[in-house]
């Protein structure tokens, strides 16, 4: 598997792998993605119409909702 597929994830593919979050929620996370932080996280990659999510700082993302939470 190369770096970028093992990185990034299509939203379809991503929803595939992650089964806790659907297409619908995830899209509607990426129209929202400057209310939200996924834009200032860097989670969401662009090339052309493709909408790429970086596996790994969407987990940080979530982890960064939890302790924001908590007040960690």
């Amino acid at each position: 598997m190369s770096e970028i597929q093992s990185r990034y994830a299509t939203v379809r593919q991503f929803a595939q792998e992650q089964s806790v979050f659907t297409e619908g929620s995830l899209r509607m996370l990426i129209f929202d993605e400057r209310k939200n932080g996924l834009k200032k996280h860097g989670v969401i990659t662009r090339v052309g119409r493709k909408i790429l999510i970086d596996k790994a700082k969407f987990s940080e993302w979530v982890a960064s909702k939890n302790s924001s939470k908590t007040g960690a």
